[in-house]
């Protein structure tokens, strides 16, 4: 059933990839030809969205049950660069690392600490979750207006293990830990966001002319 059309819908996923390589003119310059030696990547977290693959379903607010093709082409690129250069030429940035739900640190994890999942044998997220997460079932609303038993990544188990697997992952700073940065801050005019409206002109006209 749900496991067939997950596998027919990868396979023709990946048929589809290998068309367009396929059609790839010679001579196109790749990423390894551009002399990219580090990334430093801004919301960090529109990207974690790479596929997990696990025993459980129904689960509610879990990204990666879609694979994104952003999320994959920067995993490749990361992991091209730990390759090639090693440890520590990936950087990202957010203020959301855990937007959707406890499995985005394993997302997290899969992009800047491969090594430390490696490490402690952790070869796919089953083996993750249950040293860390809890399940619990909950009843949901659907977009639909209907009420769905939907399995949900809501608690934690060995709390302390896993914030100390979790600073290995990442670096978390605040305000009072970047006084440079806080410095460095733009100021805003009366201390808030304000919206400044742009008088109509031609060249407005012509640009929403080629949006539209």
């Amino acid at each position: 059933g749900q496991i067939m059309k997950a596998i027919e819908k990868a396979e023709a996923k990946i048929a589809d990839m290998r068309a367009k390589m396929a059609n790839w003119q010679t001579g196109t310059l790749t990423f390894e030809d551009l002399g990219i030696d580090a990334l430093l990547v801004d919301e960090s977290d529109r990207y974690l969205s790479l596929p997990i693959n696990t025993e459980l379903t129904r689960i509610a607010a879990m990204r990666g049950g879609e694979s994104s093709g952003r999320a994959e082409d920067l995993h490749m690129k990361m992991q091209w660069l730990e390759k090639t250069y090693g440890q520590g030429h990936s950087y990202w940035f957010t203020g959301t690392p855990l937007a959707a739900s406890m499995a985005d640190m394993w997302q997290n994890a899969r992009f800047l600490r491969p090594d430390l999942l490696e490490a402690q044998e952790y070869q796919n997220f089953d083996a993750w979750r249950r040293d860390y997460l809890t399940v619990n079932e909950q009843t949901m609303m659907n977009s639909r207006g209907q009420y769905t038993v939907r399995n949900v990544l809501n608690g934690a188990v060995n709390l302390p293990e896993l914030s100390r697997w979790w600073q290995e992952t990442a670096v978390i700073a605040q305000d009072p830990e970047l006084p440079d940065l806080v410095r460095a801050r733009p100021f805003l005019r009366g201390n808030k966001p304000m919206i400044v409206a742009a008088k109509d002109n031609d060249i407005y006209r012509d640009i929403l002319g080629v949006l539209q």
